[in-house]
């Protein structure tokens, strides 16, 4: 009896000792099976190697922390991390730990021929190499080679098309250069339309040099590039180069723990295209030079669990500038609210909310929308009635919008094709031992209906943000998620313009579309990769 109550009594002075002391990661070392680089992944998820925690459960927690991130990391296949703790603890009284992370790549490479139809840009066939992890770097390289039939004008249900080919890189390579966190920008197209004479064609590239502190950074980031666009030749703008330059300073202000960091940081950027007879001062896409100082902030965090995603990121963005061309102020002031959250991993409700204010600008929306015809343009005769002249302007590219999208994606089924060989032909069947490659098939499926919004400003009513005049689009979402390349997700879309027919046939007064035109309400969408 002594003896028990002895050893009871040395384990409650050992788990009090152990609560007790203190604890600091001063090592995190790397086993990665695959091509990823220790760097990219230290860029990536940051560990924090000076904080001090006060006992064994705040070490534990901020673990398991680090291991949603790396779950969140979808060209990481699978984590496990060991935590090795020195024997005694330090001149501080701190025990220091050793982070053994070991991780395994997901696929992250394919290349396939795929079409990928879109209502506003026609049928485009590609053959597609996609990179998630290029080089070891968690970064995505794209090249495709493709050959399309677009519509001349997608703002009407025109049958005259354009046969168009094509070829498409983007890339950016991160490096470490001395104490610089340093990346390498490239974007490349040429496309040749049949007819044509001349190839539309552009190439940007640039540098991205910052420089760490403990809660701040200093960022500097260049980019030129140069391009023929034949959308600008009535301004003759058509060949014109581009320049670009943005410093920052982007400064940690709060860590929320399981949450994400609270980012705040002021900037100011250069822009300027030119060409060899100066950029027409009616082409408002090129407009230029501008000069911009503001600022931006940003929290939040979205996890991955399996196929859904939980939690919220916010984002805020202002400036002011001058054009020098116009000799005129422009001025932006923006917001994103994303929300997700996941039930079970079988379904979900993720959602997007995006307002911005301009002045002396616009900003297009139609990439927000779906079952929205982009280039759609105001009518000509309410355009005229108006006592504007010229081209109806693009309605979608407005000065002011409030825009959400709402989706609930539902998982409806997930295969494993070689326990379904085993069923049907028997486990040790021959079959089933040469069909056991039908692994990298196997995928998850969604299906994810949406409603998306705007409420903008319309130039022929004089009205902003009017429930009336707005844009209103739903529909279906297929979602495909491959098991062996989580990076990658295939969605094909389909949606309508319900504002104009079904809302607007269901009770009249409650749309106004007097001002648009009668353009296709159905636009459909395939290809790779999230809408948001």
């Amino acid at each position: 009896m002594k003896r028990s109550a002895s050893l009871i009594f040395t384990s409650l002075l050992a788990l009090g000792s152990l609560a007790a002391e203190k604890y600091r990661i001063y090592q995190v070392n790397y086993d990665i099976t695959g091509i990823t680089k220790p760097y990219a992944l230290e860029r990536n998820i940051e560990i924090d190697k000076k904080r001090i925690f006060e006992n064994y459960d705040d070490l534990h927690s901020y673990i398991e922390n680090i291991k949603q991130l790396f779950a969140n990391e979808r060209n990481i296949e699978s984590t496990v991390i060991y935590a090795k703790y020195d024997s005694v603890p330090d001149e501080d009284e701190v025990v220091n730990v050793a982070l053994n992370i070991a991780t395994q790549d997901s696929k992250h490479f394919l290349m396939v021929p795929y079409p990928k139809y879109n209502s506003n840009d026609g049928l485009v066939l590609k053959l597609k190499a996609k990179d998630t992890n290029f080089l070891g770097t968690l970064e995505t390289l794209d090249l495709d080679f493709n050959f399309s039939y677009e519509p001349k004008d997608s703002d009407t249900d025109t049958s005259d098309y354009n046969t168009i080919f094509g070829i498409n890189l983007k890339y950016d390579y991160p490096f470490k250069m001395w104490v610089l966190d340093s990346k390498w920008k490239n974007s490349f197209s040429l496309d040749y339309t049949l007819g044509k004479s001349k190839s539309e064609f552009s190439y940007n590239t640039g540098f991205v040099f910052e420089l760490p502190f403990e809660n701040f950074s200093l960022k500097l980031d260049l980019t030129q590039g140069i391009e023929r666009n034949f959308d600008y030749t009535e301004y003759d703008d058509e060949l014109f180069l581009t320049e670009g330059a943005t410093l920052s300073l982007p400064y940690k202000i709060a860590k929320i723990d399981n949450f994400g960091d609270v980012n705040w940081g002021p900037y100011v950027s250069y822009d300027c295209y030119w060409d060899k007879n100066g950029i027409n001062k009616e082409n408002e896409d090129l407009s230029s030079p501008t000069l911009k100082v503001g600022h931006s902030a940003s929290t939040g965090r979205v996890n991955w669990h399996e196929n859904f995603r939980d939690g919220v990121d916010l984002s805020f963005d202002q400036y002011v500038g001058y054009n020098f061309q116009k000799e005129e102020y422009i001025a932006t002031l923006s917001g994103t609210v994303s929300l997700y959250k996941s039930f079970n991993n079988r379904i979900g409700i993720n959602s997007r909310f995006y307002g911005f204010y301009n002045y002396n600008q616009n900003t297009q929306i139609g990439s927000y929308l779906r079952g929205i015809r982009d280039d759609q343009r105001y009518k000509t005769d309410a355009w005229e009635a108006k006592g504007f002249s010229g081209e109806p302007q693009k309605a979608l590219n407005t000065q002011a919008a409030i825009i959400g999208n709402i989706d609930i994606p539902i998982r409806i089924l997930t295969t494993d094709w070689n326990e379904f060989t085993k069923f049907c032909f028997g486990e040790n069947s021959w079959l089933t031992n040469h069909l056991t490659w039908m692994r990298y098939f196997d995928f998850e499926m969604h299906i994810s209906p949406f409603f998306d919004f705007a409420f903008a400003d319309n130039l022929i009513t004089g009205k902003t943000f009017a429930i009336k005049d707005g844009w209103y689009g739903a529909g279906l979402e297929v979602l495909v998620y491959p098991a062996k390349w989580r990076s990658l997700v295939v969605r094909a879309s389909a949606g309508i313009d319900v504002g104009r027919k079904i809302i607007k046939k269901a009770v009249s007064k409650l749309i106004d579309d007097s001002w648009r035109k009668n353009v296709s309400a159905l636009e459909i969408s395939i290809g790779i990769g999230l809408f948001y």
